[in-house]
């Protein structure tokens, strides 16, 4: 009887190992983390004074801040380009970090899907009325390289058609744009 019992609970756990590894959680996840600053034609900052939120967090050793920006003020998609359409995690809040004191939007987005289909350009559909002055979709199309398992950095972005590059890294190691907009 003894016997059944644990052949019986090691086969339950067996049964949940295997029911536990889906397709969205299988595979080690992969970061993308879209650093970006807004400018105008004469160098003046575009994000300062969009509609934010903020959020304290109490930790064991220290208290962290995030700035969000409101959910009225943007909305945001985000695909893989040119391949099958693996599944994409976007976090759910579009965050402002001040980076060298300057507002730098923060757009992260997570793949779960197997290292051999790991997408290496993002398409971002972005609506932000405070930063780019009109509702329209504007597509942000960002460039990524593999930097290490679970990691990649941004290289490069088109906004509706126009190139921008790396101008700057955080402390973290992510890449940071300047979009100058006309």
């Amino acid at each position: 009887m003894r016997k059944k019992n644990i052949v019986f609970f090691i086969s339950i756990i067996i049964s949940l190992l295997f029911l536990s590894c889906t397709e969205d959680n299988s595979y080690a996840p992969t970061h993308y983390d879209l650093k970006l600053q807004f400018e105008d034609k004469l160098g003046n900052d575009i994000i300062e004074g969009i509609s934010t939120i903020v959020n304290k967090y109490e930790g064991q050793t220290s208290t962290m801040y995030q700035i969000e920006v409101s959910g009225s003020e943007y909305k945001l998609d985000v695909d893989q380009s040119g391949k099958t359409k693996d599944k994409l995690v976007v976090s759910k809040h579009l965050l402002m970090q001040i980076i060298d004191s300057k507002p730098c939007l923060a757009i992260t987005t997570v793949a779960f899907i197997p290292p051999r289909n790991i997408p290496y350009q993002l398409t971002h559909k972005f609506v932000c009325p405070y930063i780019f002055g009109d509702e329209e979709e504007h597509i942000i199309v960002s460039n990524w390289r593999k930097t290490g398992p679970g990691s990649s950095i941004c290289t490069g972005i088109t906004v509706d058609g126009k190139n921008y590059s790396v101008i700057d890294t955080d402390k973290e190691g992510n890449t940071i744009l300047l979009v100058t907009l006309d």
